[in-house]
């Protein structure tokens, strides 16, 4: 029987860090090893592609939440008192922001940008 082209691929695991990889390859029936490894690498691969198909970034959803607010708040004029209110929690945040943060240990809020 004639052998299609193909490429040997060899890996190295580690016998601590990758022990569930093992116990897997191992739990295979012989024979299936290697279709199994086909089917796990073929499935992350096209998990990766999708991902990056899908991928949006913040930077445009920023955008278009920015287009929408301007475009819903046209003619709206924000009160005074709005404004006034949101200068003075700038005015407390920046005399007492120091002690909140430590009064709550160093607790803090962190938004990821993706």
């Amino acid at each position: 029987m004639r052998r299609r082209n193909t490429r040997m691929l060899t890996v190295r695991l580690d016998l601590v860090e990758d022990a569930d990889i093992i116990d897997w390859l191992d739990s295979l029936p012989e024979g299936h090893r290697s279709q199994a490894v086909h089917d796990v690498l073929r499935g992350s691969a096209q998990r990766e592609v999708v991902q990056a198909e899908s991928a949006i970034s913040l930077e445009s959803i920023r955008s278009v939440v920015a287009k929408e607010l301007d475009r819903a708040l046209v003619g709206r004029q924000i009160s005074e008192y709005e404004t006034e209110q949101a200068s003075q929690d700038i005015e407390v945040e920046q005399r007492y922001g120091d002690k909140l943060d430590q009064m709550l240990g160093g607790f803090q809020t962190r938004i990821q940008d993706g």
